[in-house]
């Protein structure tokens, strides 16, 4: 339920219901100051999702880079909530779509899995939405830690209502080489 309220200016607050947080939208973006114009405009819904998350909460757009970048800290934390929430729903990783235990499979395959970057965070030359990085995977395998180089491409969707992009597909710029011994355990 919204009540509006007119206002000299070009602008007209608004509560948003139980929130009772108010929030000025240009008068442009509503034809008629009714509860139905906003049901029928993308731009108002927009807004008014926005006004319900605290001025603290409100994330800016992300750049893909930075995305990305979320993307591998997110790995390296093995925060798979995190990783999941990144996901476009489908998501190619590979060549196969990607699901949870998907997810779950892979943290639990390589025992602490750490990414290294080694090739900073660039976008590709023939798509904005597609960052591609290279980085040195290192996991633990019983009493060895081993070790791979990796290129790999990640490509992003619009950015979303959070201001996030969402991952739609995942890939190899360079397949990783053959795994080695970084270094064995000591048993004594």
């Amino acid at each position: 339920r919204l009540r509006f309220r007119a206002q000299s200016g070009l602008s007209r607050p608004f509560d948003l219901g139980k929130a009772r947080r108010s929030m000025r939208v240009t008068t442009t973006c509503f034809q008629l100051a009714t509860p139905w114009s906003l049901t029928r405009s993308d731009e108002a819904m927009k807004l008014v999702r926005a006004a319900r998350l605290p001025e603290a909460h409100r994330k800016t757009v992300q750049s893909p880079l930075e995305a990305a970048a979320r993307y591998v800290t997110l790995a390296n934390r093995q925060d798979r909530l995190g990783l999941l929430q990144m996901l476009a729903q489908p998501c190619d990783m590979f060549g196969e779509p990607v699901t949870r235990e998907d997810i779950d499979g892979y943290f639990e395959q390589y025992q602490d899995v750490h990414f290294q970057i080694t090739r900073d965070f660039q976008l590709a030359p023939e798509d904005p939405n597609t960052v591609e990085f290279e980085y040195i995977k290192s996991w633990k395998q019983g009493d060895k830690r081993m070790q791979v180089e990796v290129g790999e491409f990640v490509t992003f969707t619009a950015a979303t209502l959070a201001g996030w992009p969402l991952i739609a597909r995942i890939g190899y710029t360079r397949p990783p080489a053959e795994p080695v011994v970084m270094f064995k355990e000591d048993c004594d």
